[in-house]
């Protein structure tokens, strides 16, 4: 019962917001003008990286791979 009640709430929830995008683009004045695109900010290049390890692209393994794990019964 209680499973049913959040699936009807979520349908509900999205129906909720579809209906107010609808009202909303009807609503919306077709002349008025679209608002300026928003332009980038170049990245920082004052900023120092706060990691300081290895990259995470490079292979830290040095050594032999791990070898097989190995059962052991416990009895």
């Amino acid at each position: 019962m209680a499973l049913k009640l959040i699936i009807i709430f979520v349908l509900l929830y999205f129906v909720a917001r579809a209906v107010g995008n609808m009202v909303q683009a009807v609503l919306k004045d077709p002349k008025a003008p679209a608002p300026p695109p928003v332009e980038p900010r170049p990245p920082r290049s004052d900023r120092t990286p706060s990691w300081q390890g290895p990259s995470p692209h490079q292979s830290h393994r040095t050594g032999p791979d791990v070898e097989d794990a190995k059962w052991v019964d416990l009895d």
